[in-house]
């Protein structure tokens, strides 16, 4: 009801105009009826009794006076109609929205209630369209925001894809630098090293199953000379003759058992001749490997009631063969390792924030946790992309470490590595897998072995 008023007010007032220029136009007409009837009369009496009568204008004068005065009147109610009407709808339209209340053209606060009486249905619609209109602004925004993350998660997309192909670009240029590195075989001439065979059960192995099935391991140790001289006797494990070399044994020898069945030490008997040869591109990702045979003339065992045995004839070793880098080449491939490792701790510590991000946001569903989602994705692939390249830089270029240099320093031999015996197998030939080796540079001094030698033994085996 109290909506409806100004729409009753504004026809009251309506009425009252229409009738008040009713009123004064019926009374004009009949004014002027009756001017002209007195006109009339005055004309007949005027030509009955004198032309010459001024009282008819008199009369003329005094009508039209009022009329004015009437019309005038007319006018200033219209124009205070008019007035309080543009005052009205004004008021209507200036309501202003200042925090959470509305103010009238004054500045007062209008409640809920005086807008619904001052402005009745069309204040509800107006709220309405700007309730809308604020929605429709919130989605807009929230567009914007989406297309945000977006670009965001793009560019950290094209980021991380950037990190691995620098990476990439930068593992290709130092596996050239060492791909072209010199591979002198000369380096291992005339050189002395000790071997230490630690034979049991492996992984893989084609050994009997009741071989090593103990747990046991046989160890037993070798002391050979690299010799510059061409080997000329064919053998496939050396992949030819060309470049083959001797090597010579100067001792062998099984260690002594502390078990009920003491033994101690005993010599072996193993011929004086073997082979050696640096393979070229043989091992992981193109590195050289450093193969090598003895050949003994007995199958023995650390005691007679042991399940690990050497069989008689060739025990084939391998390891990995790196010549020494020059200085500058060595730093910038340390340097690129440490570069891997922090990129690799910075994509962890990133993937375990996005991890404590998922763990506190509560929400079921909501875009921010897909974006989490996908770069998490792209975290751990990035993170396996490096792990492998770590891996791939540690082949290619072992640590200190892993390698056990000559005594002059100018190559390294990787201190663990294989080793295995040929079977023939109808016309098959099998390399079955014996167990591991260490391995490392000897003093010579007067063509004898040097007394640091042993103390290399117990550093070995301790």
């Amino acid at each position: 009801m109290m909506s409806r008023k100004p729409s009753m007010l504004f026809f009251v007032l309506l009425l009252l105009v229409v009738t008040t220029s009713w009123q004064c136009e019926a009374f004009t007409t009949s004014q002027r009826s009756s001017q002209i009837s007195s006109m009339t009369l005055r004309q007949s009496s005027f030509s009955q009794e004198s032309p010459t009568s001024t009282s008819g204008n008199d009369n003329v004068d005094a009508m039209r006076h009022d009329i004015d005065a009437m019309k005038r009147e007319a006018q200033k109610r219209l124009e205070a109609l008019s007035h309080d009407l543009e005052e009205f709808q004004s008021n209507k339209k200036e309501p202003l929205k200042a925090g959470n209340q509305y103010l009238d053209a004054q500045g007062n606060a209008l409640s809920t209630a005086s807008l619904d009486s001052m402005e009745g249905g069309s204040t509800a619609a107006e709220l309405t369209k700007v309730t809308t209109l604020m929605q429709q602004a919130e989605k807009v925004m929230e567009q914007r925001r989406e297309q945000q993350q977006q670009q965001q998660y793009k560019h950290e997309d094209k980021h991380h894809a950037n990190k691995i192909s620098n990476t990439s670009e930068s593992l290709g240029s130092v596996t050239s630098v060492i791909m072209h590195r010199p591979s002198d075989v000369h380096l291992v001439e005339n050189t002395r090293w000790k071997i230490v065979f630690n034979l049991g059960r492996e992984p893989g192995t084609w050994m009997p199953a009741t071989w090593g099935a103990s747990g046991e391991r046989l160890r037993f140790t070798v002391v050979v000379d690299f010799l510059d001289e061409d080997l000329h006797e064919r053998e496939d494990f050396l992949e030819g003759m060309a470049g083959a070399k001797k090597l010579r044994v100067l001792e062998a020898w099984i260690g002594p058992t502390f078990d009920n069945s003491y033994h101690g030490r005993r010599n072996l008997r193993v011929r004086p001749t073997g082979g050696y040869k640096v393979v070229h591109g043989a091992g992981p990702l193109g590195t050289d490997v450093f193969r090598f045979y003895i050949e003994t003339e007995e199958s023995f065992r650390a005691s007679p009631t042991s399940d690990v045995s050497c069989p008689r004839g060739r025990v084939y070793g391998n390891c990995g063969y790196f010549p020494t880098l020059e200085p500058e080449v060595r730093d910038s491939i340390h340097a690129y390792k440490e570069r891997l490792q922090k990129d690799y701790r910075a994509a962890a510590n990133q993937y375990e924030r996005l991890q404590q991000e998922k763990e506190e946001d509560a929400r079921l569903i909501s875009w921010d946790k897909f974006s989490r989602m996908n770069e998490e994705v792209k975290l751990r692939k990035l993170m396996q992309e490096l792990d492998h390249k770590i891996h791939e830089a540690r082949q290619m270029e072992p640590e200190k470490a892993q390698l056990r240099l000559s005594r002059k320093g100018d190559v390294g031999l990787t201190k663990d590595g294989g080793v295995c015996c040929k079977v023939q197998k109808g016309l098959a030939l099998e390399y079955h897998i014996l167990g591991r080796m260490e391995i490392a540079a000897v003093e010579t001094e007067h063509g004898d072995i040097h007394e640091e030698y042993e103390d290399l033994v117990h550093k070995l085996h301790p």
